[in-house]
């Protein structure tokens, strides 16, 4: 009844968006020393700038913050000083640092992304909400 070939044209679709999502970007010598003196400026305070950055997000999108279980329904100044806050914030920073420290081990923090992706699939992301922490409006 065409199931075998739904579910080959699925599996095929899905094959296709693995390829696609496998970009590689390739850094010049140049451009990996710009990021390795960035982060230098930014390592010793990355506890603050994460918090920051966080605040900063949920600020600009106020409805994002109920896609965190352990920060819904807090309020600004309850945000600011909830330890769970900070304790996020500093694994993106980590994040941020491993792949600062994996700059010529692609493969490494591929397996890495891939993992921490698998995380937070059980969360309702959607690409927009990436997006929408990087990209200024």
């Amino acid at each position: 009844m065409g199931c075998s070939a739904s579910a080959s044209l699925k599996a095929a679709k899905a094959q296709e968006a693995k390829k696609k999502a496998k970009v590689v970007i390739s850094l010049t010598p140049e451009e990996k020393a710009i990021i390795l003196e960035t982060w230098k400026l930014i390592e010793p305070y990355q506890r603050i700038v994460g918090k920051t950055l966080f605040l900063r997000f949920f600020k600009e999108h106020p409805t994002y913050q109920d896609l965190f279980p352990e920060f819904r329904g807090l309020s600004r100044d309850d945000l600011k000083s909830t330890r769970v806050l900070y304790g996020h914030a500093s694994r993106v920073m980590k994040a941020i640092e491993t792949a600062v420290a994996s700059m010529d081990n692609i493969q490494a923090f591929s397996a890495y992304l891939e993992d921490l992706g698998a995380r937070h699939n059980k969360r309702a992301l959607k690409a927009a909400h990436l997006m929408a922490s990087i990209v200024d409006q």
